[in-house]
C-alpha cells in the first residue's frame, strides 16, 4: 500500500534539485518532485522532478483564483480547464512520466498527497483534473494537501468510541428556532446539518459519541473542549473576512443585546489568539463548515500562515476541513452525512472527503460546490484517527454493524440525551476523562451508577429513555473491553430475591449474550453452596435452570438460624460465584425496571447492590434504572457511594432539533410533522423521547 507524493517547492531553498534536470530560471521558480512512499509515510522510491516555471503560473496567480473560479457564474467547463491546466503545469517533463507509470502498474497508489508551498496555497488544487475528470473526485484515489516539507506528526491508536464535538455559531440564525432572530443573519441551516451527521454516524451506534454545543461563550468552548477531549471538532458558522486580517468565526450576532440571554451568549469571535489558547487539548481533526475558513490569500506570503486552517495545524491538530468559498447551507447538509458515515466505518479522513464530495446534491451544487471543501493533514491520512476496539472484529460487527444482540438493535434510533451518555460511560470508565471537572468527577471508585427519572404513567409514554441510555451505554461499555450484561424485568411481574438471582443467570448465560458464560458456573454456585450447608443433597444432574427451584424447595436449607441468613447464604455466595467467572474483565450487570423486586429488596441490597457498590465484589460494577422515588428508600446504606443520572423530558428549545433527527434516521420526511412540534415547542410543551417514537408509529398528535 503506498502513497504518491506530489511536493512543490521555490526553487530557492529546494532540498531536493538533483531530481529534475537542468536548472532554473529564477529564485522564484518551483520544483516539482514526484515520489512513492508506504502509508506512514516513511521509505520514499521512484523519484522524478521537473522545474515549473514562476511566470506559467500567471501573474500573481490570478487567473488560478479560488475566489473567482468557486463563485456561482463561473462555469463547470470552466473550472474543468483550470483544473486540466493546473494538472499540465504540475505533471511535466519526468514527472508526467513517472505519473503515467505508477498509475498504468501492478501497484498503483491508494491516495495522493499534494505539498503545497505558502505562496501557492491560495489555487484552487481541488480542480485538478486530466483527461476531463477532476482528481479530487475520485474516491479510489482520495487526494489531500500538507502544508509542510514533511509529515509533522503521528498520533496514537486510540480507543473508540470516536468523539465528535459540534459547535454552533448562531444558533438562533435557523429556521428550526421559534423565535426570529434580532439581528438579520443568512439560516446556517445547522438542525438539518446535525441530524444528517447523525444519520451518518447511527449505524454505528454507541462507536461514536455526539455532543452539540450551542452558542457557548469562548471559555465555555475551552472548557468543554478540554474535557471532552474530542477527535473531532465540527464548527457550524458563517465565516468573516475583515479587510487585512484572516478569516474569523463570529458567534452569537443574532442574539440581541437587550435581551437577558444575551449574558450568557455573548458575542466573540473564534480567531488565531483563539486556537493558540488550545493547551490541554487540540482536536486531531477539524471541520469548520463556514465559508472562506480555508481562503488563503496569495498577496501576501504572511497573512497566509495566519489564518484559521494554520492555526489549527500549528496549534497541533493533523488534519483541517474548511471551506474555500460561500459554501451553500444547503449543500453542507449531504457534505456531513457522506462524511462522518465514513467516519465512523473507521474510513480514513481522505477517503471520507473524496466520497463526500461525489454525494449527488454536492455534484450538481452552485459554485463547484464539490470542490470547496479542502482539506490539509500533517499526518499521513492512513493515520488519521485510528480507532481501536478491544473486541474482535466478529463481536463488533455483531454488536454494532448487524445489531444481532437485541438490547442493541434499536439503537440507531436513540437522540438526544448527549451529555447524559457521557457521564454514564465514564461513571464507571473514567479512563478517557478530560481535565477540570470531568477528572474530578469521575474515578475508578465508582462501582453503581443510577439512572432516575420519571416513570410514564402507561406504557404508550413510558418515561424520558432511561432504558435506552442504558442500552447504549452497556454497548458503548461492551466495545470498550467490558463485559456487560442487561436485566430486563419488565415483563416479569413481581420479583422476590431468588427470581432475580434466576434472571441475572439466564441473561449471562442466554445465547442473546455477547459472551455467555458457560454452565460450569452455575455447577460451581451450587458445588460451593454445599460446601456451606453439608446436609444439602445434590441436584438432579444436567437441569442448570432448575437450581434455583432447588435452592427454592431445600428444607436443609430451613436449618440455618431463619431465613434472612438462608438468603444472605444464597445471595453472597451467588456474587461470589460471578465474580469469581470473570476475574480479569469487569463485569456490568444492568438492572432495568428494578421497581419489580418485591418486599424481599432488602436482601438484594444488602448482599448484591451494596457490596457490589462498595468495591468489595470487583471487578463487578452495577447499574440500576428505576424511578427516582422508589430507589432513594430502598438503597439506605448504598445512596450516595455510586454516581447518579438523573434523566428529563427534551426540553422545548431543543424539540425541533431532535425530532428532526428522529425523522431523518428513520427515512421520515420531517416535514409531515414538523408544524406540530413547532406548535408544541412555542407552547413550551417537553415531550420525551418515547413520544418520538409513538408519533412516528401512528398518525396522532405527540400531545
Amino acid at each position: 500500500m503506498t502513497t504518491a507524493l506530489l511536493r512543490i517547492q521555490l526553487a530557492e531553498g529546494a532540498d531536493d534539485t538533483r531530481a529534475a534536470p537542468g536548472e532554473p530560471t529564477g529564485p522564484d521558480d518551483y520544483l516539482v518532485t514526484l515520489y512513492t512512499e508506504n502509508q506512514a509515510g516513511r521509505a520514499r522510491n521512484l523519484r522524478a522532478g521537473a522545474w515549473l516555471p514562476a511566470c506559467e503560473l500567471g501573474q500573481g496567480a490570478d487567473r488560478f483564483s479560488a475566489r473567482g473560479l468557486f463563485s456561482r457564474a463561473t462555469s463547470d467547463d470552466l473550472r474543468l480547464e483550470i483544473g486540466e491546466q493546473l494538472f499540465a503545469l504540475l505533471l511535466r517533463d519526468d514527472v508526467a512520466v513517472l505519473w503515467q507509470q505508477i498509475m498504468s502498474g501492478p501497484r498503483r497508489p491508494e491516495r495522493a498527497v499534494l505539498c503545497v508551498p505558502t505562496g501557492l496555497r491560495g489555487l484552487p488544487w481541488e480542480l485538478l483534473a486530466h483527461d476531463r475528470r477532476h482528481l479530487f473526485r475520485n474516491p479510489d484515489l482520495p487526494w489531500s494537501l500538507r502544508f509542510t516539507d514533511s509529515w509533522q506528526r503521528q498520533p496514537p491508536p486510540g480507543t473508540g468510541p470516536l468523539r465528535v464535538l459540534v459547535v454552533v455559531a448562531e444558533p438562533m440564525a435557523d429556521p428550526s428556532v421559534s423565535a426570529p432572530a434580532p439581528t438579520p443573519i443568512a439560516p446556517l441551516l445547522a438542525d438539518e446539518e446535525i441530524a444528517a451527521m447523525g444519520y451518518g454516524l447511527a449505524e454505528r451506534r454507541s462507536a461514536a459519541h455526539v455532543e452539540v454545543l450551542d452558542g457557548p461563550t469562548d471559555e465555555e468552548l475551552l472548557r468543554q473542549i478540554a474535557e471532552l477531549r474530542p477527535h473531532v471538532l465540527h464548527v457550524i458558522a458563517h465565516g468573516a473576512h475583515p479587510p487585512g486580517d484572516s478569516p474569523v468565526l463570529p458567534f452569537n450576532r443574532s442574539v440581541d443585546p437587550d435581551d437577558p440571554a444575551s449574558a450568557r451568549h455573548p458575542r466573540w469571535s473564534l480567531d488565531r489568539a483563539w486556537v493558540r489558547s488550545l493547551v490541554t487539548w487540540v482536536p486531531p481533526v477539524v471541520v469548520l463548515n463556514a465559508c472562506r475558513t480555508g481562503d488563503e490569500s496569495t498577496a501576501n506570503p504572511q497573512d497566509n500562515l495566519q489564518g484559521l486552517l494554520t492555526a489549527f495545524l500549528d496549534a497541533g491538530s493533523s488534519g483541517v476541513v474548511t471551506m474555500q468559498a460561500d459554501l451553500a447551507a444547503r449543500d453542507a447538509v449531504p457534505f456531513s452525512r457522506v462524511l462522518y458515515s465514513d467516519l465512523a466505518h473507521g474510513l480514513p479522513l481522505d477517503s471520507a472527503v473524496a466520497r463526500a464530495r461525489t454525494e449527488p446534491q454536492l455534484l450538481r451544487g452552485l459554485g463547484g460546490a464539490w470542490g470547496q471543501p479542502r482539506l490539509v493533514v500533517a499526518t499521513p491520512p492512513i493515520a488519521l484517527l485510528p480507532m481501536t476496539f478491544p473486541v474482535t472484529e466478529d463481536k463488533f460487527r455483531q454488536a454494532v454493524t448487524d445489531g444481532t444482540f437485541f438490547q442493541f438493535a434499536q439503537l440507531t434510533e436513540f437522540v438526544g440525551h448527549h451529555s447524559e451518555r457521557r457521564m454514564a460511560w465514564w461513571s464507571l470508565d473514567p479512563r478517557e476523562a478530560g481535565a477540570g471537572d470531568a477528572r474530578q468527577a469521575f474515578s475508578a471508585d465508582h462501582r453503581l451508577l443510577v439512572i432516575t427519572g420519571a416513570e410514564g404513567m402507561n406504557t404508550r409514554t413510558p418515561g424520558p429513555g432511561k432504558s435506552w441510555l442504558t442500552r447504549w451505554s452497556l454497548l458503548t461499555w461492551y466495545l470498550r473491553g467490558y463485559r456487560v450484561t442487561y436485566v430486563d424485568l419488565e415483563e416479569c411481574g413481581n420479583v422476590n430475591w431468588l427470581r432475580l438471582l434466576k434472571a441475572i443467570w439466564v441473561a449471562t448465560s442466554s445465547r442473546d449474550h455477547m459472551d455467555p458464560l458457560p454452565p460450569e458456573h452455575l455447577d460451581r454456585f451450587v458445588e460451593r453452596i454445599r460446601d456451606k450447608v453439608p446436609k444439602l443433597p445434590p441436584p438432579f444432574p444436567g437441569e442448570h435452570i432448575s437450581v434455583f427451584e432447588y435452592l427454592r424447595n431445600q428444607r436443609a436449607l430451613d436449618d440455618l438460624r431463619g431465613p434472612q441468613q438462608r438468603e444472605e447464604l444464597i445471595v453472597s455466595t451467588f456474587v461470589e460465584v460471578l465474580r469469581e467467572a470473570t476475574p480479569d474483565q469487569p463485569h456490568i450487570i444492568a438492572f432495568d425496571h428494578l421497581r419489580r423486586v418485591d418486599a424481599t429488596f432488602d436482601v438484594i441490597e444488602r448482599c448484591l447492590i451494596h457490596p457490589i457498590a462498595s468495591g468489595k465484589a470487583d471487578p463487578l460494577r452495577i447499574v440500576i434504572t428505576a424511578p427516582d422515588d422508589w430507589l432513594r428508600n430502598r438503597l439506605p446504606a448504598t445512596w450516595g457511594k455510586g454516581y447518579r443520572i438523573e434523566l428529563d423530558a427534551i426540553p422545548p428549545a431543543k424539540l425541533l432539533r431532535l425530532a428532526r433527527e428522529f425523522h431523518t434516521r428513520r427515512n421520515e420526511p420531517f416535514g409531515d410533522f414538523e408544524s406540530i412540534y413547532r406548535d408544541c415547542a412555542t407552547l413550551n410543551k417537553k415531550m420525551i423521547f418515547h413520544q418520538l417514537r409513538a408519533f412516528s408509529d401512528s398518525s396522532e398528535k405527540p400531545l
